[in-house]
């Protein structure tokens, strides 16, 4: 929940510097033969960008589409046609304002072509820019969430634990893994199939059984050292040395492996009520 009443002040304060930014772009620039157009009126067409953005960027994902859409940091195809939409919005509305409003523009083809020819080249401009802001605060957000996280793995409080034996059957009965909790570094999901890496007699061990992702969760059970890091994979808390942010996604770095976890942001956040509940 705190997440998105970020995300929807996010959205409110990229919404109205887009109308501010369009006021002052018209002021400044003067398209449309606006020499003579004074400030309120150059305002009106900030809040006509302000209206129709709220309407597709809040009112239709929420009300209408219902969902919560967040600010992505990506350009994302499925966003462009909200985006046309908006903006040939914005041009209509801009339009038929400088028609009854400012008195700037006739009711022909020719001049409501050129005001959506001009929302566009105006609009393009302003995503990309509105896109790297969003970007460089998604970011700064991903690095302070890791950097967050492993401060609690580097400074949790060292707990004995019980380390409980597991048992790993596969499907087919013909084969196990026996292992002790803190002994196993992580599973990953292959197919129909659960590869176990785990220490034996000292030495790193690697074992694939015909045993879902979702059968072993169900085996290992309340063993809070243990959260899924991604879909595919479930890795031992304990053996978390580092976790990192690589732009959209995020690395978790463990102890006896070679190459690093890939973590998405919701299993991620996951990942940190665990380590607050056993640190």
């Amino acid at each position: 929940m705190n997440h998105l009443k970020k995300n929807d002040k996010l959205k409110l304060y990229i919404i109205l510097a887009s109308g501010l930014f369009i006021a002052i772009f018209l002021g400044v620039f003067k398209p449309f033969e606006m020499e003579n157009i004074g400030f309120f009126h150059l305002l009106g067409y900030g809040i006509i960008t302000i209206f129709s953005c709220s309407i597709y960027y809040f009112l239709i994902p929420r009300y209408i589409l219902q969902v919560d859409a967040d600010l992505d940091d990506n350009i994302v195809f499925k966003q462009l046609p909200i985006d046309f939409a908006n903006i040939v919005t914005i041009g209509t509305l801009n339009f038929f304002y400088s028609i009854y409003v400012d008195k700037t523009s006739s009711l022909t083809w020719q001049w409501f072509f050129r005001y959506q020819l001009y929302t566009i080249a105006i609009g393009a401009m302003l995503s990309f820019v509105m896109y790297f802001i969003v970007r460089s605060i998604r970011l700064k957000e991903r690095l302070e969430e890791v950097e967050k996280i492993n401060q609690m793995l580097e400074h949790k409080i060292a707990k004995a634990k019980e380390n409980e034996t597991l048992v790993f059957e596969s499907e087919t009965k013909n084969e196990k893994v026996i292992v002790q909790t803190n002994d196993l570094i992580c599973v990953k999901a292959e197919g129909n199939y659960s590869q176990f890496h785990f220490i034996m007699n000292g030495v790193m061990q690697t074992k694939l059984l015909r045993l879902s992702l979702k059968n072993v969760e169900t085996i290992i059970g309340e063993n809070q050292i243990f959260s899924r890091s991604h879909r595919s994979y479930i890795v031992n808390t304990d053996k978390i040395k580092k976790i990192y942010s690589t732009g959209n996604n995020f690395q978790i770095w463990v102890d006896g492996l070679l190459d690093p976890l890939p973590a998405s942001r919701q299993n991620i956040a996951d990942l940190k009520q665990t380590i607050e509940k056993i640190g």
